[in-house]
């Protein structure tokens, strides 16, 4: 029969390598148990065999890096898909998320388990920005170059505390026009909202919508305006 697990084990309780395989006999997951509990780095792979995911764990909790990758099967270079950390359990610290295209597509920051510090979207990269941002690597391999061009995708920017959204938040269009913008207060909608158009008349923003939230509720007058800038 086709071999699918491979187990080592100490009184019938798993202590030692742990194997598992897709039916075609290609390694799914490698890992180490330690009297019944995972230990250490635990590896998956794709069914091609390519790498797809790696996590630490301790006494039965992931606690460490979990690092992510794409499929790329067929290609020479590895692209990540998602690297954070936990911690007994939990999500802990910095988090970062890719695009297929290597650009990146988000950073998070946790603290036992919750959102926690400023929190970044991005939108993925225009061909144009694509080939900008080589040309720069190229050019001068220089961090600020790509980070410029990070900060020319954003599409939400704010901040998180104890899980819950605080402070301004605002996202922007694909073409880095300001979309919107909002405050929070203990995850609630709370003060001044405003949103855009996504487009300029004589070099200025258009405002699409603006009103006042009090704990998560519209409050007062809103007012709507045409794309003339002129209100309804």
């Amino acid at each position: 029969g086709v071999k699918t697990l491979e187990i080592e084990l100490f009184n019938e309780v798993p202590n030692g390598s742990f194997r598992t395989f897709y039916a075609d006999g290609t390694l799914m997951t490698t890992g180490q148990f330690s009297n019944g509990q995972r230990t250490g780095t635990w590896n998956e792979n794709y069914s091609d065999g390519t790498l797809h995911l790696t996590q630490d764990y301790f006494l039965d909790n992931k606690h460490g890096k979990i690092e992510e990758w794409y499929n790329t099967a067929g290609s020479d270079q590895a692209q990540k898909k998602l690297e954070g950390r936990y911690y007994s359990g939990e999500k802990d610290s910095n988090w970062v998320e890719w695009y297929s295209n290597g650009s990146i597509a988000s950073h998070k920051n946790y603290r036992n388990g919750l959102e926690e510090g400023e929190y970044l979207e991005y939108w993925p990269e225009t061909p144009e920005q694509e080939s900008s941002l080589e040309e720069l690597r190229e050019r001068k391999r220089l961090k600020h170059d790509s980070e410029a061009l990070d900060k020319r995708r954003l599409k939400t920017k704010g901040f998180h505390i104890a899980g819950n959204r605080e402070g301004e938040w605002k996202t922007w269009f694909p073409n880095s026009l300001l979309q919107s913008k909002v405050n929070f207060n203990k995850g609630k909608q709370d003060g001044l909202a405003q949103e855009w158009f996504n487009f300029l008349v004589d070099s200025q923003h258009v405002l699409k919508l603006e009103g006042k939230y009090a704990n998560g509720f519209q409050e007062g007058q809103w007012q709507s305006f045409y794309r003339d800038g002129k209100t309804e």
